[in-house]
């Protein structure tokens, strides 16, 4: 479970979200949130994906968070394992 922060559930409570700066760009990423899946949505989009293999996830800010913070964890042992360095 995603721990709620100022990046997945804006509250008034934090500074940042008192900032009226924040809000305006928390605004514009739910409006691209929702363009994005809007597109992923579309019988083309999903056609040209199945022909190129990929699978398009639909999700809310929240789930993105979510998924973004299982892979931060996930990555780094595996690479640490596979003996990878970056260049």
């Amino acid at each position: 479970m995603v721990k709620a922060n100022h990046i997945t559930q804006p509250n008034a409570w934090h500074p940042a979200t008192a900032n009226p700066r924040f809000n305006q760009l928390w605004k514009r990423y739910k409006t691209l949130n929702a363009a994005i899946n809007g597109a992923l949505a579309s019988s083309e989009v999903q056609t040209t994906f199945t022909t190129l293999g990929w699978d398009a996830k639909i999700a809310s800010p929240q789930e993105f968070a979510g998924f973004l913070a299982a892979e931060v964890k996930k990555w780094p042992p595996l690479v640490k394992a596979a003996g990878l360095e970056p260049d």
